[in-house]
């Protein structure tokens, strides 16, 4: 993930959030989080929120990220699934001609 901050942004965005002495990644600490985990930690694109609640969205968008993976899925592989069989994954170095 990009880092986009020098120190004093760093340091300045902790200040101002009142939270400085109570940084750390337990349960009631506080970190330094990208609204939707996107983009580079950088001014605009930062807020000081609980670890917890960090972690708790971290979380949510694994689970949206696996079940829109299962979504995308050829046909082929539920067929297989079905019938309780490995499917074969394309093989992108195969070179053999159609």
């Amino acid at each position: 993930m990009p880092w986009e901050l020098t120190y004093e942004q760093w340091a300045d965005i902790w200040i101002r959030s009142g939270k400085w002495d109570r940084r750390g990644n337990w349960a009631e600490g506080y970190v330094m989080m990208r609204p939707g985990d996107k983009g580079a930690y950088a001014v605009g694109n930062v807020v000081i929120g609980r670890h917890e609640d960090n972690a708790i969205e971290r979380n949510r968008l694994a689970k949206e990220r696996r079940e829109r993976a299962l979504l995308e899925r050829p046909a082929e592989w539920y067929e297989a699934e079905a019938e309780g069989v490995e499917p074969e994954p394309e093989d992108p170095y195969d070179e053999t001609p159609f």
